[in-house]
């Protein structure tokens, strides 16, 4: 049998005795990083360990050895690797769709779960991963899908909320009578005190307006950009 699929098979069946065998004295990186592979994939974490003190790269084909884990349901595996660094948001989002996907096949929602209380954003969620879950999914997976995406909506309104309640400050302030009362007062209580009210107020005002519309471009841009990606 060739050499990187003696690895591989040794690697994936927790083998460690042989598998040192094979990699002790010499070993490519590529050889160790198909071995970590293989072992995240099947939750071979005594594996796993003794790869990474040698130097083994979870990133070896775009962390492919991470999303088997979660496509084969072994969620020892997908632990040991956000343990030791993996982002749950890789590829943009690849981890959290490909949950989506075995919960609908295993009819089991650990993993979704899992990655969702560890950081994975529901944003990236796409709408091909809506459907599948919305059409073939099981209940418990159409209100994990449906939570997630909700918690997300609410959180965009809110944040939308914010950018119109500063131009809408902005704009109480700029026709305010009591203000301008009140800067004409200080300006005849005290002739220096007219530029620094002046400019006071005036950063308040231009600060309100500059979030709030920069909350509501920023926030735009990035929907738009969302929804063209998926």
């Amino acid at each position: 049998m060739d050499r990187q699929y003696q690895i591989q098979d040794l690697a994936g069946d927790g083998k460690l005795d042989k598998l040192k065998q094979l990699l002790e004295p010499t070993h490519t990186q590529l050889e160790l990083d198909i071995a970590l592979e293989n072992a995240i994939a099947y939750s071979r974490i005594e594996v796993a360990e003794y790869l990474i003190e040698l130097g083994a790269d979870f990133s070896n084909y775009n962390y492919q050895g991470v999303y088997y884990a979660v496509h084969n349901n072994e969620l020892k595996g997908l632990e040991f690797s956000v343990t030791n660094g993996v982002d749950v948001n890789i590829l943009n989002g690849s981890l959290i769709n490909t949950s989506i996907e075995t919960a609908m096949n295993t009819r089991d929602c650990s993993i979704l779960k899992w990655l969702l209380s560890h950081g994975a954003n529901p944003r990236l969620i796409s709408r091909a991963s809506k459907r599948i879950a919305r059409r073939h999914g099981t209940i418990e997976l159409q209100r994990n899908v449906e939570d997630a995406t909700k918690n997300t909506n609410l959180k965009i309104i809110g944040i939308y909320t914010i950018g119109i309640i500063c131009i809408a400050l902005f704009f109480l302030m700029k026709n305010s009578t009591e203000l301008h009362k009140f800067l004409d007062k200080a300006e005849r209580t005290r002739a220096d005190w007219k530029f620094g009210a002046f400019t006071i107020t005036g950063l308040i005002q231009y600060g309100l307006l500059t979030t709030g519309i920069s909350i509501i471009v920023i926030l735009t841009a990035f929907l738009i950009k969302k929804k063209i990606g998926t």
